[in-house]
């Protein structure tokens, strides 16, 4: 069998390695979601940054939660915006995912941003479900008491979010998420875009690039679909499963152009490219 080389027959492909892995919500894929030890899971996988959820509760306390109640996690119908905080951090929520994670709660802010200063970069996804008035100065108050300002990002999927701590705080790095293809990248505030993986192409990413944009893709939990983004040039790599997306990229560093345009068609050519085990 033979692979035609070209522009017309492959996609923009790099060469560059360079990428950061981004736990997504710490380690979800091996342990309790936004929780301390999927958290650690993620520093110990060698992730550049780990992505977490926070919220406001009732007595405005900012917690790291994904949901707008505890009914996935825990199975207990609690909305956030509703409980206080130590109503929130008293359910068990390592159970469902594993019995072994029968002591992990619901962590304050706070409390993440002590385990990882000086270990791994946090990506701070503002979520307010229509409440939390006062999350995004909660969240500059605590970040900056922290003395974590330079290794934190903040995004939202509301652009007014955006809009305001770039306001407030316009030097931090504040990004947009998107689920969805949108136009122009030149006309979005902010300094990244978090990018569904399926709209993640080659040519978004330049154009990303050309509107001095960061871009990064979500989320990516298999070998392939991780190599092929660090192929199209993506700046991060959003994964439940850091340590094997850490693996895929040293792996492919030692690949060469065939061998890398395998792993880029393999699904189509029916074939399994050994990537991602240590």
């Amino acid at each position: 069998m033979a692979l035609l080389v070209g522009s017309a027959v492959t996609p923009k492909f790099s060469f560059d390695n360079t990428v950061d892995i981004i736990g997504h919500r710490g380690a979800g894929g091996v342990a309790p979601e936004n929780t301390r030890v999927a958290i650690e899971q993620a520093i110990l996988a060698g992730a550049q940054w780990v992505e977490i959820d926070v919220q406001e509760t009732a007595d405005g306390e900012v917690v790291v939660i994904h949901d707008s109640d505890l009914m996935k996690i825990a199975g207990v119908d609690l909305k956030v915006w509703d409980a206080s905080v130590e109503g929130i951090t008293s359910v068990d929520i390592g159970t469902s995912f594993h019995p072994k994670f029968h002591d992990e709660r619901v962590p304050k802010l706070q409390e993440i941003l002590e385990l990882c200063k000086g270990k791994i970069g946090i990506i701070i996804e503002l979520k307010s479900y229509g409440h939390g008035q006062m999350l995004e100065q909660r969240v500059v108050d605590l970040v900056e008491a922290s003395g974590s300002v330079d290794e934190v990002q903040c995004m939202s999927l509301k652009a007014g979010v955006v809009a305001h701590l770039k306001k407030i705080r316009p030097q931090w790095r504040v990004g947009l998420l998107l689920s969805l293809a949108v136009g122009d990248l030149r006309k979005i505030e902010a300094d990244f875009l978090a990018v569904n993986a399926r709209f993640a192409t080659s040519q978004m990413v330049q154009e990303a690039h050309e509107a001095d944009k960061l871009l990064y893709a979500w989320t990516l939990n298999d070998p392939v679909s991780v190599s092929k983004m660090v192929g199209r040039g993506v700046d991060g790599i959003i994964t439940d499963y850091p340590a094997m997306a850490k693996n895929v990229v040293v792996q492919r560093s030692e690949l060469n152009l065939i061998q890398r345009l395998l792993v880029e068609f393999a699904e189509s050519l029916g074939v399994q490219p050994n990537l991602g085990q240590q």
